[in-house]
């Protein structure tokens, strides 16, 4: 028997190409099923935990996790959604939970400093030094694509700089992205997906691959397959002689032009770039995934102590003259 829906065609206006839909396989709704109760990625005791969920929508992920909190001492739940046309669903679902169970915000993730504040304050008025006494910071998110890249670099940036709730000892995201981007965070030396996200997370974080989910798992189905990525903040940054926006810099400028090798991308910035790359143990012929996070923190370091107006410069400045004019060139 087909699983694919047959063309169903009314009335004069018949549009020359219709899409048929295709059902999702038993695999892909068993998948979707782990992703809807996804508490199992919780951890098996939430006892003084804080939870933030971004993007809460309708509450299908939502409700598995409030159900799952309220077993707990103090495990409080943060609610983040931009869309108020989900109020409606917010008002009703709160009538099923205890008083001051979870917070609901409402505001735009990418504002992370207002929501993040906002998140603080609300908790720490109810029960002062919250996030103080709190076991483990974790946040959750099936993220809209086009905002995962930013997102995630922003709440590492503030984790590396132990900033806010995400400055915790103790922080776990729960994140998902498509599955060309979920691969960069845990990408080794020589694979092209290797890029500046897999340098600045490794930096911060350890991450894994939790789960894989087939574009068809959603409803509407995206174009490309997904994948949910936890990240565990480490102890300390792989190197404390370096801050998140020198690596970051440096990794962008590396991997604006990968297909280069590392002379073409950085001669430009070196005195004599053959030489110095070597003295680095770097092949001059290599190319920017050929290297680790720990090299790139090394680099960063050469580059920090040697040549400091490229970390006093613009990442746009050093960008837009990168293969025009050298360092001591460029006006900051």
């Amino acid at each position: 028997m087909s699983n694919t829906v047959p063309k169903i065609i009314s009335g004069s206006s018949i549009p020359r190409k219709i899409k048929e839909f295709t059902f999702p396989t038993t695999k892909e709704l068993v998948d979707l099923y782990k992703v809807r109760a996804t508490t199992y990625t919780l951890g098996p005791d939430l006892s003084d935990n804080f939870i933030m969920e971004i993007g809460a929508g309708p509450g299908t992920i939502t409700k598995s996790i409030l159900n799952r909190a309220i077993q707990y001492d103090n495990c409080k739940v943060s609610l983040v959604e931009r869309d108020k046309r989900f109020v409606p669903i917010h008002e009703v679902m709160k009538e099923c939970y205890p008083e001051n169970a979870y917070q609901m915000v409402y505001n735009d993730i990418l504002k992370w400093p207002d929501v993040e504040n906002e998140i603080i304050n609300h908790w720490n008025t109810l029960q002062p030094g919250y996030f103080n006494n709190a076991n483990r910071v974790q946040v959750i998110g099936n993220l809209p694509f086009n905002i995962a890249s930013p997102l995630i670099i922003s709440m590492l940036r503030r984790m590396s700089h132990n900033e806010g709730f995400l400055g915790h000892p103790n922080v776990d995201l729960l994140l998902m992205f498509q599955r060309d981007v979920a691969d960069r965070f845990h990408a080794t030396p020589h694979n092209r997906v290797i890029s500046r996200l897999t340098i600045v997370s490794q930096f911060v974080c350890e991450s894994k691959i939790e789960l894989k989910l087939k574009a068809g798992s959603f409803t509407p189905a995206p174009e490309v397959d997904a994948a949910l990525v936890r990240f565990k903040k480490r102890e300390k940054v792989l190197d404390e002689r370096i801050e998140f926006e020198e690596l970051e810099k440096v990794a962008t400028y590396a991997f604006n032009n990968r297909r280069k090798t590392l002379t073409n991308n950085f001669k430009n910035i070196f005195k004599d770039t053959e030489k110095e790359l070597k003295e680095l143990n770097m092949n001059p012929k290599d190319r920017p995934e050929d290297y680790d996070t720990d090299k790139y923190c090394l680099l960063t370091r050469y580059i920090k102590d040697f040549y400091p107006k490229f970390m006093k410069a613009h990442i746009n400045q050093l960008l837009q003259n990168k293969f025009k004019r050298p360092l001591e060139e460029i006006e900051i």
